[in-house]
C-alpha cells in the first residue's frame, strides 16, 4: 500500500495525513497487508541542508515556521502512527516538491539527504522502487533530484503563490 496523500501549507489546522494514517493502518491490519509507504516531507525532519545559501535557509526557515507548522506538525503525527503500526513501513521524505521536465535522476539516503528539491516524478519513481524493496524497512527515506535544481524563490513562486492567484488552489 503507497499512501500520496498531500495538502497545501494552512495556518489552520492540518489534520489529514495523521487522519489517514489512522485509517489506513486499521485496514491494513483487518486485512493482513503488511507493506506500507507514506509520503511525507523533509519539513518533518528538521533538517535543513547545510550547502543552502542564507536566502534559501532564510526562505523555507521562514515558511516552515509560519505558514508550514500545522502542515509539518501533522506529518510529525502521521510518522509516529506509522512507525508504530507494526507494519513493514517506509516513510518518504522528498526535499520541495516540484515538476521538472524530463530526464531527472534521483538519489536516495535514510533520513536525509543533500539537496534543493524533489521532481514528482522522481518521488514517484521511488516509490514504486520501494515497494519490492526491504533494504529501507522500518526507515525514513530522504529522496533528492539531482541532476537539475530550481531556485527555491522561483519554486515558491511556481508552486506555491501563482497557482494561488490564479485561482487554481480554491
Amino acid at each position: 500500500m503507497a499512501s500520496v496523500l498531500g495538502t497545501r501549507f494552512s495556518k489552520q489546522p492540518i489534520t489529514s495525513y495523521s487522519a489517514s494514517a489512522r485509517a489506513i493502518v486499521e485496514a491494513m491490519h483487518a486485512r493482513a497487508i503488511r507493506r506500507l509507504i507514506v509520503t511525507s516531507s523533509m519539513a518533518a525532519a528538521d533538517w535543513r541542508d547545510p550547502k543552502m545559501n542564507w536566502l534559501e535557509r532564510a526562505l523555507i526557515t521562514r515558511i516552515l515556521d509560519r505558514v508550514g507548522a500545522t502542515l509539518s506538525d501533522d506529518l510529525r503525527r502521521m510518522e509516529r502512527i506509522v512507525a508504530g503500526s507494526g507494519l513493514d513501513w517506509t516513510i518518504m521524505r522528498p526535499l520541495g516538491l516540484t515538476s521538472m521536465d524530463p530526464p531527472t535522476e534521483y538519489a536516495i539516503a535514510r533520513n536525509h539527504i543533500a539537496g534543493k528539491q524533489t521532481a514528482r516524478r522522481d518521488l514517484a519513481a521511488a516509490i514504486a522502487d520501494q515497494l519490492d524493496r526491504t533494504a529501507d524497512l522500518q526507515a525514513a527515506v530522504a529522496i533528492a533530484t539531482t541532476n537539475k535544481t530550481q531556485s527555491i524563490p522561483a519554486t515558491i513562486w511556481r508552486e506555491g503563490i501563482k497557482p494561488n492567484l490564479l485561482g487554481r488552489n480554491q
